[in-house]
């Protein structure tokens, strides 16, 4: 039987993190974990957002990335994606992550919280329907891209 997450074990892990010798490096990706975390123990597994966010804010000493994407489609599309992503792994490989062996209200709450996340910061987190074609979603991406930061391809 797994144990529900304590918040002291989530502090220790995020001060641990802290204490890395790859501290910079991770502060250019902690919002991505940072979003993931909000999403998936707050908003799926109930875990107390205000809680959550304090030990967030602290891991990262607030610093922000000024463009995150969401790739999001809905529940139905992306769990047979999965599957089909497990099964193609080598045999001996194959690896189903918990997320995967989670029931489908879990993972419509994780969905519920990272789009709340991106109404909540809508210049920061842009949303995009993953359920496009990858060269769409690709070129969206980079349009996005060109416009926050003005490049000129």
């Amino acid at each position: 039987m797994r144990k529900k997450p304590t918040s002291g074990g989530v502090l220790r892990k995020y001060v641990g993190a802290r204490r890395s010798s790859e501290t910079k490096q991770m502060s250019l990706f902690q919002r991505p974990v940072v979003n993931s975390t909000l999403a998936s123990q707050g908003y799926g597994r109930g875990v107390n957002l205000e809680l959550l966010h304090c030990f967030n804010e602290m891991a990262s000493h607030g610093i922000t990335p000024a463009l995150t994407f969401l790739l999001d489609c809905p529940v139905e599309v992306g769990l047979p994606r999965t599957a089909l992503r497990v099964a193609g792994q080598k045999v001996g490989k194959r690896r189903e992550d918990r997320f995967e062996r989670e029931k489908v209200e879990f993972h419509e709450r994780v969905r519920k919280g990272f789009l709340e996340l991106a109404r909540a910061e809508p210049d920061r987190i842009y949303v995009l329907d993953a359920s496009h074609p990858i060269q769409e979603v690709h070129e969206e991406i980079r349009r996005a891209v060109d416009g926050k930061f003005q490049f000129k391809g």
